[in-house]
């Protein structure tokens, strides 16, 4: 590779370099002009009214800074004004300036004695602080030595059960040979004693045979015997279960029977002596009681037949006069509006008074004179007893719960003229109406005015009848049958096989000898020191004594210092819509993926609405160009790899310098700056690992940009030294 080569390859390292370190680092100072407008986090085109709204907050807030900047001028003719201003104050500052500088050193010297005062209790905690920290450390000592202690125990203990395994695996060894020599000696004998063994099983097995065919014929004589006594068992059976379930029934009955009598010997009269002393007795009162409660239930049943009530009526209106539903006036008219407005309104008034409660409803409106209204009684929309009757149930008090209500009557006041219809619905209904009437005498009122009265109908409920009681009689248990069989008895004769011994070699397994159970090896103790730190001084916070002021006049005030100008924002450009890109394979679903850098969005289904916590104040960092906050810098990325790059170049040269022959002489004048060069480049990567996170969201540039430009400035410094002397080493030898 030429000269000229290398310096094509370090000059475009170097213009990369240079192009991206080249941005500046001046930011514009900010002023109290109000906050920017926090940048919405940009993930689809459907961030088009966040972005559109955050345009116009900036072009506001660049309105504002074009203000500020312009009132940035104006100070600097209001500091020269008032440069002058003071300067005539100054002269009155001088003469007030002896007189704080005396109530200064006086309130010094308070001060000082305070402070004096506070440091020596906190001398006292010092002491006291010390002697805990040097306790606790002494007791953190004496821990480390017993940790020292049983740890050399453990190892100990250890090293014997090592050496108490090993002999017993020898001795596991030896146990087993003596074990397998013995069991060949033991199959050799059994072998031969199962030969005896079988001929003797023979001469049992014939005695056998003779003794089952002799129990054979007597089993078959017993057999037949049997069948017979189980026929007429099963007959006396049968007997006997209907006998026993007649019984059970009678003595159920005697058992009841026997708990009433009971009841009725242990009831008391009002005098607290024995009321019956007979069940006989007893069913005598039950007699004359039950015929006067018929004589009641007949008066009941003819009072109710006379409001169409029966007995079920009767005893469920409790019920029904607590389940009733609740109503109001409302619930009893209706207006029907006419097709056109007089403009001249008829009072209505409507009451519901309920005799012997304090219970009254009443309501008082207008209705235009063309309108019909229909007023009807409580009966009507209440729990009615039937269409045709009048009463009904309402839940008014607990002292009008058995019985009913009933629409007495009704009083109706109404203008001569007016057409009214009275009709029958559950009580009396009116249909009244002013729609084709004329005030011929010129009365100077049109009122309409109903009152219902309603009117309690108690009713009754029959009262149920005694039972007689039964004297008690227990029945007599029968007697349950028994079947008794004729027993077999065969006669058994046991043979005494002998069974053959097993010739099976027996397994001889080794002894296992397991492994002991270590003992855990403590690790010794890492004292936790505490630091003894003591409670510093209280230094008194004396005041400044200012010296007696001699006023100079103040210089004019410096332009430059009132420059401080803010910067504009920059506006964001509008999303558009990605939907033309849409692969047309609709069995895979599609998904939207917008680029953004922080990792907190959700990408979703472009068939639902991408959510994203946005921070407040976060911009995208598409338009972020700097934070000391938790971001990576794009920048110092691009300057690791121009230093690679450069360092990737100088290894290159090496290996096509070794081809030849003087190498070994330019190396040696060349070397120490490729190696420098190198180096600088591996801290370059270093630097940036240590110092960025790429996990986090990206800016361009960061506080650590300058020394990463500095780094790669290094980098390609000897990088061009060396390519600099390799020229010159070649101009020489041509």
């Amino acid at each position: 590779m030429g000269v000229n080569m290398k310096r094509k390859v370090l000059a475009l390292a170097l213009s990369a370099m240079m192009v991206f370190s080249s941005t500046g680092f001046a930011f514009a100072d900010s002023d109290d002009v109000g906050e920017p407008p926090s940048k919405p986090k940009v993930e689809s085109y459907k961030d088009n009214d966040k972005v559109k709204e955050y345009n116009k907050e900036a072009k506001e807030y660049n309105k504002k800074v074009d203000e500020y900047n312009a009132a940035v001028d104006k100070k600097y003719e209001d500091a020269v004004a008032d440069t002058n201003k003071k300067n005539a104050e100054g002269q009155a500052k001088q003469e007030a300036s002896q007189k704080a500088h005396d109530e200064a050193v006086a309130a010094n010297e308070a001060e000082q004695a305070r402070a004096d005062s506070e440091n020596a209790k906190i001398d006292e905690q010092n002491a006291a602080e010390s002697e805990r920290v040097n306790k606790h450390n002494s007791d953190e000592d004496a821990k480390v030595e017993q940790s020292k202690s049983d740890k050399e125990k453990a190892e100990s203990e250890n090293a014997n059960r090592k050496a108490q395994y090993d002999a017993d695996v020898k001795a596991a060894e030896k146990e087993y040979e003596e074990a397998v020599n013995a069991e060949k000696e033991r199959i050799e004998a059994i072998k031969a004693e199962n030969e005896q063994i079988r001929k003797h099983n023979a001469e049992e097995d014939q005695k056998v045979a003779d003794t089952e065919a002799a129990n054979k014929a007597e089993k078959e004589r017993i057999d037949t015997e049997n069948a017979e006594r189980e026929s007429k068992y099963l007959e006396d059976v049968a007997k006997y279960e209907a006998d026993m379930n007649q019984y059970n029934s009678d003595y159920a009955q005697y058992e009841a029977d026997k708990a009433m009598e009971e009841k009725i010997l242990a009831a008391k009269d009002a005098e607290g002596n024995q009321r019956y002393h007979s069940v006989e007795e007893y069913n005598e009162v039950v007699k004359n009681y039950n015929a006067q409660v018929e004589r009641y239930n007949g008066q009941v049943e003819n009072y109710n037949k006379v409001y169409g009530v029966t007995d079920e009526i009767a005893n469920n209106a409790p019920s029904r006069n607590k389940n009733a539903p609740e109503l109001s006036v409302s619930d009893t008219y209706e207006i029907i509006k006419g097709d056109t407005e007089s403009g001249r309104k008829i009072p209505v008034h409507i009451e519901h008074t309920f005799y012997g409660t304090d219970i009254s409803y009443s309501e008082d409106f207008e209705i235009d004179a063309n309108d019909t209204i229909i007023l009807r009684g409580m009966a009507s929309p209440g729990d009615n007893l039937d269409e045709q009757s009048c009463y009904f149930f309402y839940n008014t008090d607990d002292n009008h719960s058995l019985g009913m209500w009933a629409n007495s009557w009704s009083e109706l006041t109404t203008y001569p003229s007016a057409s009214v219809d009275q009709t029958w619905e559950n009580g009396d209904s009116h249909t009244i109406s002013y729609k084709d009437s004329t005030n011929e005498y010129q009365w100077n009122f049109e009122d309409i005015s109903i009152s219902y009265y309603y009117m309690w109908t108690k009713l009754y409920q029959k009262r149920d009848l005694y039972e007689y009681a039964n004297v008690p009689n227990e029945p007599t248990k029968p007697t349950e049958p028994v079947l008794e069989l004729l027993g077999f008895e065969p006669i058994v004769y046991n043979p005494n096989y002998l069974e053959e011994l097993d010739e099976t070699e027996n397994i001889i397994e080794k002894r296992t000898v397991n492994e002991p159970e270590y003992l855990d090896v403590p690790e010794i103790y890492s004292p936790q020191y505490e630091e003894y730190i003591p409670i510093e001084h209280v230094s008194p916070v004396l005041v400044a004594v200012p010296d007696v002021e001699i006023w100079e006049n103040l210089p004019d005030p410096e332009k430059e210092k009132y420059l401080n100008r803010l910067p504009l924002l920059s506006l964001l450009p509008v999303p558009t819509n990605p939907t033309n890109n849409t692969p047309t394979d609709k069995t895979t679903p599609t998904q939207t993926i917008i680029p953004v850098a922080d990792n907190n969005v959700e990408v979703v289904n472009n068939n639902d609405t991408p959510t994203a916590n946005v921070n407040e104040n976060e911009v995208p960092l598409a338009y972020k160009l700097y934070s000391s906050e938790d971001y990576w810098a794009l920048l110092n990325l691009i300057l690791v790899f121009v230093s690679i790059i450069i360092a990737i170049c100088l290894i290159i040269l090496v290996f096509w310098n070794n081809r030849k022959e003087d190498e070994h002489i330019e190396v040696n004048n060349r070397w120490p700056f490729r190696i420098v060069a190198v180096i600088s480049a591996i801290v370059s990567a270093i630097v940036f690992l240590i110092t960025e996170d790429m996990s986090n969201p990206m800016v361009f540039i960061d506080q650590y940009t300058l020394l990463m430009a500095i780094i790669t400035c290094i980098t390609a410094l000897f990088a061009f030294i060396s390519l600099h002397r390799e020229e010159e080493k070649e101009d020489e030898e041509n």
